[in-house]
């Protein structure tokens, strides 16, 4: 009885110091309604001071599958440190930070201190996979880019296969074998395009290219390595070749007005007249 009595007695009152009974819900993404719960998430972000705001450039509104807003930061803060730590960011308003889309607007009605953010209402990449357009087509211009993805806000993402170099990583299972075949299906594609393809790792990965390849090599002994290295010294010796009369040629053009072309799937160089 005595134990009782003191227990009640000793209970903490509400507001008193230590620990609460009850926690508070989860943090919801409400921004889009209150622009003030925006300038305090980047507060609580530390990306403005407890001083400072933003400037409204552009309200919210709604683009595609999600919420866009356009912002001025405060002088001498740069979109570039938003950028940065985009999942500080992403974490004060409450969304997983492949939702949060920012970027810095440039060009005409740009400046280092605007940015553009865009929420997305859920996961962007959870759908399924998407066809690529390549599969409807039986021929592709390796001039022109390669439907290469989409990106998070559905916009395509097209990839230049000429003077382009493409290094692509990732852990294993995720997909690198198939990102680097879809940028070498628009050459596939070109009857015109000469294909190389030396394949260190082996398997049947790029066997269906082995057909309309220039040079295949598929293995990593130390046959399969000569053969990429005479390959290599094949064509540089080529290029060699092929540029060797560059002066010539753009001389002769030069005197008689006319452009130098090179002709596609050779390595001969013409003039033709300029209109």
């Amino acid at each position: 009885m005595a134990s009782a009595t003191l227990a009640i007695v000793g209970r903490r009152r509400d507001g008193s110091l230590g620990r609460k009974a009850v926690l508070a819900g989860p943090r919801a993404l409400t921004w889009t309604m209150a622009p003030q719960v925006l300038v305090d998430a980047f507060r609580d972000a530390k990306l403005v001071g407890k001083d400072e705001t933003l400037r409204l450039v552009e309200r919210a509104a709604r683009v595609g599958e999600g919420w866009a807003i356009t912002v001025d930061l405060p002088a001498t803060r740069k979109a570039a440190d938003v950028i940065k730590h985009r999942d500080a960011l992403a974490s004060a308003l409450a969304v997983d930070e492949v939702q949060l889309i920012v970027e810095r607007v440039r060009g005409r009605g740009g400046h280092a201190g605007r940015v553009f953010l865009w929420v997305a209402d859920e996961d962007p990449y959870a759908g399924p996979p998407q066809r690529t357009p390549l599969l409807d087509v039986e021929r592709w211009d390796a001039w022109r880019p390669v439907p290469f993805g989409r990106d998070a806000r559905n916009r395509r993402i097209d990839l230049p296969l000429v003077w382009t170099s493409l290094l692509v990583g990732a852990i294993p299972r995720q997909g690198k074998t198939f990102a680097t075949r879809l940028s070498a299906a628009g050459l596939i594609l070109d009857p015109h395009t000469r294909l190389y393809v030396f394949d260190g790792k082996g398997g049947k990965d790029w066997h269906a290219a082995e057909q309309v390849s220039h040079r295949f090599v598929c293995g990593d002994e130390n046959e399969h390595v000569e053969r990429v290295r005479d390959y290599l010294v094949e064509r540089v010796a080529r290029c060699r070749r092929g540029t060797r009369g560059w002066p010539r040629w753009t001389m002769r053009c030069a005197r008689n007005r006319r452009s130098l072309r090179l002709s596609r799937g050779t390595s001969s160089w013409r003039c033709r007249s300029r209109r």
